[in-house]
């Protein structure tokens, strides 16, 4: 009799103490999880920073190719030009990562077209060229949303507007220093032009580049 009352109680504390020990220590546990989703995010961060970088980099490569494909890089430098690689500045429009890509790809034209003696402006487009892309793409991203006939159009205008002023000041003050404002509205004009048709060509491959999944529209 005696061993069939202890037997349930020895039962008892087998069965408890057996998932006692299945759960572990709460704080353990807890402790445990939090190490293994720590170690999760950190894993998907480092995935997400390798997969932005790539994109950069890519779009660099692609704008700088653009800008020396035989027969397009005669027109891709000084005072008219039609830089076909601008046409890339309208991506911010799909993804913040774009704004980099571009004004790296802007940075490495400028400079190797200077030192290769192609960009007959020199090294200072690599800083004034490389800074208005910067800001006309910080523009076309802030202005995405807005849309004239479904199109993000004046997000498309900001690189037209900023090189319009910038190289435009640059031109003029490297050719016609005499007469700075006349070679800003004149250069800045024919930059302008150029400009506006580079970025029409980026308006209508918009659709199909947002399509190929690159781009996300990462907000970091």
């Amino acid at each position: 009799m005696v061993k069939c009352c202890i037997s349930p109680v020895r039962q008892w504390k087998k069965k408890y103490q057996y998932k006692w020990h299945e759960c572990g220590n709460p704080v353990a546990v807890l402790f445990e999880r939090s190490i293994m989703v720590s170690a999760a995010w950190q894993k998907e961060e480092i995935y997400m920073d390798t997969r932005r970088m790539t994109k950069t980099a890519m779009i660099a490569a692609i704008y700088t190719a653009l800008c020396f494909v035989p027969g397009l890089s005669m027109i891709a430098f000084g005072q008219i030009q039609v830089r076909i690689a601008e046409a890339l500045t309208v991506l911010p429009v799909l993804d913040k990562d774009a704004i980099w890509g571009v004004t790296l790809g802007c940075f490495l034209a400028n400079l190797i077209g200077a030192m290769t003696g192609i960009n007959p402006t020199g090294i200072i487009d690599a800083v004034i060229g490389t800074s208005a892309t910067f800001l006309a793409a910080v523009c076309t991203w802030k202005f995405r949303d807005i849309r004239t006939f479904n199109m993000p159009l004046l997000s498309a205008l900001m690189p037209v507007v900023f090189n319009f002023f910038f190289v435009g000041a640059e031109l003029a003050f490297l050719f016609m220093p005499d007469h700075l404002i006349t070679g800003t509205l004149l250069n800045g004009t024919y930059v302008a032009i150029g400009e506006l048709i580079a970025v029409t060509v980026g308006i209508f491959l918009l659709p199909a580049l947002g399509r190929t999944g690159l781009f996300t529209g990462s907000e970091a």
